[in-house]
């Protein structure tokens, strides 16, 4: 199974999917997975309404389920790895991580109503640096099988 992780945004879901359609792999994304089970159309509701560290677990666990099904492909959530069990339980998984610039993806953001909603306080842009300092630290301490620069 292939593991996709990296920021918010980058592209997991998208490249996931294109995936699943294109190559008939068996795909799923885990923040799809956990909005359906707890009956939310919006992973940021969920995020809103459990708080970070219920929401961190409760996506440990879902991805736990996930790694344990018969996918090809499995697309994380872009905080995802903030969690160690979620670190550990991908300790023997093919994890690719799908990367682009500092500026691309602030453009990118900039330019997704969805993605800016992640963005609190009066400075966005010390409050994005800010979670991308903190995947890049997460990143680093899952193995890596290959990185791919998404912005092409």
């Amino acid at each position: 199974m292939m593991v996709l992780v990296g920021p918010k945004g980058v592209g997991k879901t998208t490249l996931g999917q294109y995936m699943a359609q294109h190559y008939d792999w068996r795909w799923q994304d885990t923040d799809q997975v956990m909005c359906d089970r707890l009956d939310i159309g919006d992973i940021r509701d969920a995020y809103q309404q459990l708080g970070e560290q219920a929401f961190r677990l409760l996506e440990s666990e879902v991805i736990g389920t996930c790694l344990a099904k018969d996918l090809d492909i499995l697309t994380l959530g872009g905080g995802a790895l903030a969690c160690a069990a979620t670190r550990q339980r991908l300790h023997h998984h093919c994890c690719v991580v799908l990367s682009m610039t500092t500026h691309q993806l602030w453009q990118r953001w900039q330019n997704n109503s969805r993605l800016r909603t992640w963005l609190p306080g009066p400075q966005p842009w010390i409050s994005f640096n800010a979670y991308l300092v903190k995947r890049q630290h997460d990143v680093a301490s899952v193995q890596v099988s290959l990185t791919l620069d998404a912005s092409k």
